[in-house]
């Protein structure tokens, strides 16, 4: 009796592992043959963990340290080896905005001073994010979750090939992220249109827009201590010893610290 004979497809569409990457020259390298350390996330990875941003995925990167965006007083929430990284390249574009998962093809961490040959990066590394395309094949794809502290998130996903060489496709997501600290939490709504034209054979040209708000609120809980003693409490202790209280306050207040909309084509 024998086995049927099997083979595993290494596509960046269906696969865990990517053995490819073009941060080294802008063409599709070996990730062996590269002179920098990279490690790649890919979409079918993230969708199985359940990572849905870039510091969800890089948290499974080794050398990375990450601090969750609500406990986070800035935007620099990635160190890498030590290093923080102030930014990220989407599709080789410097990127500013926090980067959702709905429409991300895979994450690639490049680490190490090589980073800086190959584009904008700080010393410790770089993050490169290639969003999805459209591509020639129909496709459709609902994710819906919810959580504990109200998160929830929806997202769609929709691929029609409309002719031989023209193809759209659209995402769109709708999530809340909280933790246990009271009034903290993380609203995003996104949504986003590729299109892939190919006129010729050995020509594509590709086409995206996107617009969505983010909202942040974060709640603080500030400690701070008074050290002027406070009039009429001193006590005197039976060797002389003076002792005096302080007035400690404690606060959680939420405040809003980040509210962003943004639009972009590319």
């Amino acid at each position: 009796m024998a086995l049927s004979p099997f083979t595993v497809k290494d596509d960046a569409d269906n696969s865990w592992f990517a053995t490819t990457t073009l941060i080294g020259s802008r063409t599709n390298q070996e990730l062996a043959k590269l002179p920098a350390t990279v490690d790649v996330i890919t979409a079918d990875f993230m969708r199985d963990i359940g990572a849905f941003n870039m510091e969800d995925a890089a948290q499974y990167v080794s050398g990375l340290n990450v601090t969750p965006r609500l406990e986070s007083r800035n935007d620099d929430r990635i160190n890498y080896r030590g290093l923080s990284g102030t930014s990220s390249s989407r599709n080789f574009f410097t990127w500013f905005v926090p980067s959702d998962a709905y429409n991300v093809e895979r994450f690639d961490f490049n680490k190490g001073s090589n980073s800086m040959m190959f584009g904008e990066s700080p010393p410790g590394g770089g993050a490169t994010v290639y969003t999805k395309r459209a591509r020639q094949r129909n496709l459709e794809e609902v994710f819906a979750s919810y959580g504990t502290f109200g998160v929830y998130r929806f997202q769609l996903d929709v691929n029609r090939r409309l002719t031989d060489t023209l193809a759209i496709r659209f995402n769109a997501a709708n999530r809340r992220n909280a933790t246990y600290v009271r009034g903290t939490n993380d609203v995003f709504r996104a949504a986003d249109l590729a299109v892939t034209y190919q006129p010729f054979r050995s020509t594509t040209l590709r086409m995206e827009f996107e617009r969505g708000e983010t909202h942040r609120l974060r709640s603080d809980s500030a400690l701070a201590v008074n050290d002027v003693a406070a009039a009429g409490r001193g006590l005197t202790g039976h060797r002389g010893l003076s002792y005096r209280s302080s007035v400690v306050a404690v606060a959680s207040l939420p405040v809003e610290t980040a509210g962003t909309d943004f639009a972009a084509a590319a």
